[in-house]
């Protein structure tokens, strides 16, 4: 396991979120409204969101074929669960770290999406309501505590302001 760190939550802050929608492929990002997304949104009558991977538990990196079969695990977990959710993919500015396979689960409470994710070992997931900026949301709250309080004096403006909405 990779313990949570002010670096792993800039880390978060700084990645691209992909959705897959049957109109377009949405870039989401930390603290940044989307127009188009809430349009979307709005379209279907969801109030609330989450963007959870099962993909490298923990910060833990995993074989391409262990990630694909924890991602299957995921799907099958939300569709047991009769959400509607897009496929979607995490895109880090690191290079070496490779896009993480993730889901855009609609309609999902946020207590919901942080035990679906925790079932995955995530340390966070994005959650959104339609209106607002999407927030990082800490699925293990007392572990994540100290590493936010220190993200909120980090260097990068965007990534104090993700840590002081950052949803503990």
């Amino acid at each position: 396991m990779t313990p949570l760190s002010p670096e792993l939550i800039a880390a978060y802050c700084r990645t691209s979120y992909w959705a897959e929608l049957p109109h377009a492929c949405l870039r989401l990002q930390l603290e940044q409204r989307n127009e188009e997304f809430d349009r979307f949104l709005e379209e279907r009558g969801v109030g609330e969101w989450a963007f959870i991977t099962a993909a490298n538990p923990r910060s833990q990196l995993l074989t391409p074929a262990e990630n694909a079969a924890r991602a299957a695990a995921l799907k099958a977990a939300v569709e047991q669960r009769r959400y509607t959710a897009f496929p979607g993919y995490g895109v880090g500015i690191d290079p070496s770290w490779e896009p993480e396979e993730s889901l855009l689960v609609c309609g999902i409470e946020i207590e919901t999406a942080r035990a679906l994710a925790r079932e995955f070992g995530q340390h966070a997931i994005v959650f959104g309501q339609t209106g607002d900026t999407p927030r990082l949301a800490f699925c293990f709250p007392e572990e994540a505590a100290a590493a936010v309080r220190a993200a909120r004096s980090h260097d990068d403006p965007h990534v104090r302001r993700c840590a002081e909405r950052a949803i503990l």
